[in-house]
């Protein structure tokens, strides 16, 4: 912002000097003769124009309003790239969620569902199967070893049987 600052003081010169040179004969003439002041001064009033002194203001205005454009459109593309990474961090997340619920779906699942066959098959009187999971250390293992005794029982009690 030094540099608005000299635009400013800048300005504030010419704005002194206009007044030395222009404004303060005219104030001081027009005291003296006022239609000679306004003569003067509609003779001389396109030659000089505050346009010089505001320049220097201008000049700031105009840097000042590209510096927020600019840092209206940095905030917009900040503000698009956070929205994106939402975005694209929902739809991985989700993805992620589908994943590990197929997983654990199959990991569960397919093993209760080749218990429940294997159950089927044992009370259909066949006693020649093979029960799997009994190695397992959690729940499913402990039905497959349940079963195992049921298949164990019915075996014992089919030879007995016989």
């Amino acid at each position: 912002m030094p540099d608005g600052r000299a635009k400013v003081e800048d300005s504030l010169a010419r704005a002194a000097d206009w007044r030395r040179e222009v404004g303060d004969p005219l104030i001081a003439k027009a005291r003296v003769d006022r239609l000679g002041a306004q003569e003067a001064l509609r003779s001389v009033a396109k030659k000089v124009t505050m346009i010089p002194v505001l320049a220097p203001l201008r000049a700031l205005r105009d840097e000042e309003t590209a510096r927020g454009e600019a840092a209206s459109a940095a905030r917009v593309a900040a503000l698009t790239t956070g929205k994106l990474a939402l975005l694209l961090g929902g739809l991985v997340m989700c993805g992620v969620a589908i994943t590990v619920s197929m997983l654990l779906a199959r990991a569960l699942a397919r093993p209760i569902v080749q218990l429940t066959g294997v159950m089927d098959t044992l009370a259909k009187g066949d006693h020649r199967l093979t029960v799997p999971d009994t190695d397992r250390g959690d729940e499913l293992g402990s039905m497959s070893r349940a079963v195992l005794v049921f298949r164990d029982a019915a075996t014992a009690k089919a030879q007995a049987d016989a």
